[in-house]
């Protein structure tokens, strides 16, 4: 059975446990990296708290337009 995620976390973002800590990752989609999205994936750090607001403030709302965009053109 699948893992269910937080209420409240991040659309792509990846949690993985290192040494000591657990370590905050976002994972650019499959679809955007194929069409060239300019967002690329990256390591968010230890914080939660900072990790989930980059998702939400910046990674996610920049690959949202981007297919807004796409969708647009077809």
């Amino acid at each position: 059975m699948r893992k269910r995620k937080p209420f409240g976390w991040p659309d792509y973002m990846l949690a993985k446990p290192s040494k000591s800590v657990v370590r905050y990752y976002w994972n650019a989609l499959s679809w955007a990296r194929k069409r060239g999205c300019p967002v690329k994936s990256e390591a968010l750090g230890a914080d939660y708290a900072t990790a989930k607001a980059r998702c939400d403030t910046f990674l996610n709302l920049a690959v949202r337009q981007l297919a807004h965009r796409w969708r647009e053109r077809r």
